[in-house]
């Protein structure tokens, strides 16, 4: 972008006819359409140097809506709500089959590990004990979760039916070998009559040293798996940590595709405000260094915090919750809106500088970088609303929450904070407010070309 702006732009422009301008009269320009915008741009431009009750109410409604942000924003739901994929509508073929395949069979799946000794400890995998805590735990979900459709495991489904093959299907030989040798030999005979590698997905190694517990779910959403691990943390509790037989063996959740987005959802949680808090306090500094006042920086993050928290009040209304997704886009509004601001004033700071009142600096700098800002708004919205008529549903709602950002940004940068700087006057503004008639800057100027000496 820099290259693109500073280079290759005005390299452009020198090849192009300068633009041909038609003088028009006042009262050509008071009339039609151009006359209207005029009149609006003038009031617009005006609104935020008169004092009384409308600026009162736009402050006070800023301050409301940055609280509210806050508010909104940590009470912001994380992870999926609905089954299938969020890349497409909830009413997309894609989504719909998966919920009517969702209703009979498994479409995620998660994976509990259970780390052991090695054969032929009384605890490794093929153990009495680790196999029954296996077997437990099927019965533990599937007796709980209707989100749980089936547990597969070595100990349900191979060791329980083989020991019951092999001493004539008698039904009360359908349960947990008595012994760790019993149960290596079952193991041994299934081993024997497998492909290479089909083993794994129950024991990886003849160490046996591990064993993994598949739960087929129904779908991947924030509840199922948030139930999920509170019911995983409450079997452990009650059976696993509890039971000195299986004292060496070690749980570990979630793996799996259900495991990552368990995961996902919990690194957001612990990480999003933190994330937002860095790229607030980035901002904060470069525009105190910027503007050369602490006060500054602290006003930049305000407004950041305003133009940008409410995609929390907008997210909730429209149902849409933090993701991996969703995350990238809330940060990347901060650094695409905050720029607005920064531009609007930025140019008042120049206008006082060059000998003006702060309310004619204001005027000025409104009539030329806000329009600026506006034109920028525009472009920026013109480009987004391009992606509200894709088929994929996350095209459609970044590009709906990104116009929502970029327009609550603007409205900071050209509304709330040149009414902010004319009510309060902040120093960093106010310190080149012009003293008889000599702006601070054009003294600072003059006492260094005569040595600091006064008149």
């Amino acid at each position: 972008s820099l290259l693109m702006v500073f280079v290759f732009q005005p390299i452009v422009m020198s090849y192009l006819p300068p633009p041909k301008t038609e003088l028009k009269t006042e009262e050509f320009l008071a009339e039609g359409f151009e006359g209207m915008l005029e009149r609006a741009i003038e009031r617009f431009v005006e609104f935020p140097i008169k004092p009384g009750r409308a600026r009162t109410l736009i402050l006070s409604g800023a301050a409301a809506f940055i609280i509210f942000g806050l508010v909104s924003g940590q009470r912001a739901e994380i992870g999926y709500r609905t089954i299938g994929t969020p890349l497409y509508r909830n009413t997309a073929k894609v989504n719909t089959d998966i919920q009517a395949i969702a209703k009979d069979f498994p479409v995620d799946e998660a994976w509990v590990v259970l780390e052991t000794p090695s054969f032929p400890s009384d605890q490794s995998a093929l153990a009495p004990d680790p196999l029954r805590v296996a077997d437990d735990l099927r019965y533990f979900l599937r007796e709980r979760d209707p989100n749980v459709i089936q547990v597969v495991s070595f100990a349900s489904d191979i060791e329980k039916p083989f020991n019951q093959m092999f001493h004539y299907a008698h039904p009360k030989f359908q349960r947990i070998p008595e012994s760790t040798m019993l149960a290596g030999n079952l193991w041994y005979l299934y081993l024997s009559g497998t492909a290479p590698g089909e083993m794994e997905r129950y024991i990886p190694n003849t160490a046996a040293d591990a064993t993994c517990v598949r739960v087929l779910l129904r779908n991947h959403t924030y509840d199922t798996l948030n139930n999920l691990l509170a019911e995983l943390d409450e079997f452990h509790k009650a059976e696993a940590a509890t039971d000195p037989s299986v004292s060496k063996v070690k749980v570990r959740v979630l793996g799996g595709i259900g495991g990552l987005y368990a995961a996902a959802n919990q690194v957001l949680k612990y990480t999003d405000f933190f994330n937002l808090t860095l790229t607030l306090i980035a901002v904060g500094i470069c525009c105190a260094f910027e503007f050369g006042s602490i006060w500054a920086g602290l006003l930049f993050i305000a407004a950041s915090v305003l133009g940008n928290f409410g995609a929390f009040i907008y997210m909730n209304l429209r149902g849409l919750t933090l993701t991996i997704d969703t995350i990238p886009v809330v940060s990347l509004g901060i650094g695409l809106g905050i720029d607005y601001g920064i531009y609007t004033v930025a140019a008042i700071r120049d206008e006082v500088i060059r000998g003006k009142e702060v309310e004619d600096a204001i005027t000025t700098a409104m009539r030329g970088t806000g329009g600026a800002v506006l034109n920028t708004l525009f472009v920026m919205i013109g480009g987004l609303s391009i992606w509200t008529f894709s088929p994929v549903d996350f095209h459609v709602r970044m590009a709906q929450l990104l116009i929502f950002l970029m327009i609550t940004n603007a409205i900071t940068g050209v509304v709330i904070l040149p009414s902010f700087i004319s009510a309060f006057r902040p120093w960093f503004i106010r310190r080149y407010v012009p003293t008889n008639g000599v702006s601070a800057g054009h003294q600072h100027d003059a006492a260094a070309s005569t040595g600091g000496g006064g008149a």
